[in-house]
């Protein structure tokens, strides 16, 4: 047996792995066992891959995910959400701090102590940023609240915690690599505040002696960043749009002809493409969103180890706010209208009730109206959401 890892485009390199690729090698076709768990998410442009799956394990347990509103207000008295997304940078770490602080004070703490009721071994919250930095910083703000800084852990760069960052005494610091074995080395550690992109995948934090996820709820504390005009992501973009185009037939100089056309077409759209993600066309934001949620999806499914439920919230009110169009529920909705019915069935099939949770967030009649107001509410400042 040997084993090798395939880099550069996910649309046809894997696709064709069991086929042209094990006829060349081989000189026999295979089939292609263990996909990750999102390798078929139309139009998510890094991820998707452009065949139907010929059998999946869908999660189809009721209610194992939900997907809820967790906004907080930098207020008692009147119900102003905290926006982190879109404001000025240099603002942002005293505000990406004043979130933690509050998400402790208005969220958490009761969230965490209703645990310690319901699942002891699991009363346990990850909080998932962008960076190191604002990991960090989301840290010292739900220490500044917590009774006990020692219930608060963050993970760090292997070259030590980033430069400008003072963490309050008996904050936890942890590498990517210690993250599994928190629940045992580090039992009292509550609230974990990690980078996204480290913990999305691959990850799993267990009970220990068991097979349950340590994890109870996943908070989204930060807006992801959207991601379309770095060359991975265009490259992604670009090809996935001249597959969409055109399909293999008798024709093949035709289809290679449509394909390059609307490979350049694509390209130059993203170069036009003002980089701020409230003024991009809605199919781009759509593209951006389907990346978004599969990162969502896999970073769900470090709670859902044995079979155990999740709660996923999101807190930083630009992924809610509906004046510019860019608001969560929304692009999903428009994203899940904008597929065909055979994709719509596809995704049913593969995602079951992970998907419901999503649909249900974006179509829920309760969501409240996100803006400053003396309760209760009414209007808030206006803000750029990226």
């Amino acid at each position: 047996m040997s084993d090798a890892a395939l880099g550069g485009d996910p649309h046809t390199g894997t696709v064709q792995l069991g086929g042209t690729i094990a006829l060349a090698t081989g000189g026999f076709e295979r089939s292609v066992l263990a996909l990750s768990a999102t390798a078929f998410f139309p139009r998510a442009a890094c991820e998707h891959l452009h065949t139907e799956p010929a059998y999946v394990m869908t999660d189809a347990t009721p209610g194992a995910v939900t997907a809820l509103d967790g906004t907080v207000s930098d207020s008692d008295t009147a119900w102003n959400p905290i926006t982190v997304g879109g404001i000025d940078e240099a603002c942002k770490p005293e505000r990406i701090q004043e979130l933690g602080k509050r998400l402790w004070q208005t969220r958490l703490s009761e969230h965490l102590r209703q645990l310690e009721i319901d699942d002891h071994d699991r009363a346990r919250a990850m909080v998932v940023s962008n960076s190191y930095k604002q990991a960090a910083l989301l840290a010292i703000g739900i220490a500044s609240a917590a009774l006990q800084a020692s219930w608060i852990a963050v993970v760090i760069p292997k070259s030590g915690i980033p430069p400008g960052i003072h963490l309050p005494p008996g904050v936890v610091t942890i590498t990517i690599d210690q993250l599994e074995d928190l629940p045992r080395t580090h039992p009292q550690v509550k609230v974990i505040c990690a980078p996204l992109s480290l913990v999305a995948r691959g990850l799993n934090i267990l009970v220990p002696g068991t097979e349950r996820s340590a994890l109870a709820s996943v908070w989204v504390g930060l807006r992801p960043v959207a991601d379309l005009h770095s060359p991975a992501a265009m490259y992604a973009s670009i090809n996935a749009t001249a597959i969409a185009a055109a399909c293999p037939g008798p024709d093949p100089a035709r289809m290679l002809a449509i394909q390059r056309r609307a490979a350049r077409r694509h390209l130059h759209t993203l170069l036009r493409s003002d980089p701020r993600f409230s003024r991009l066309p809605r199919y781009l934001k759509t593209e951006i969103l389907a990346g978004i949620l599969v990162d969502l999806i896999q970073l769900a499914g470090r709670a859902r180890r044995g079979g155990t439920p999740v709660q996923l919230y999101l807190v930083d009110n630009s992924l809610l706010d509906t004046r510019l169009g860019s608001d969560f529920p929304s692009l999903v909705r428009s994203y899940y209208a904008g597929l065909t019915e055979d994709e719509q069935a596809s995704l049913r099939r593969v995602y079951g009730s992970t998907l419901t949770a999503w649909l249900d967030f974006a179509h829920a009649p309760d969501i409240p109206p996100l803006s400053h107001v003396p309760l209760p509410r009414s209007e808030d400042l206006d803000h750029e959401g990226v």
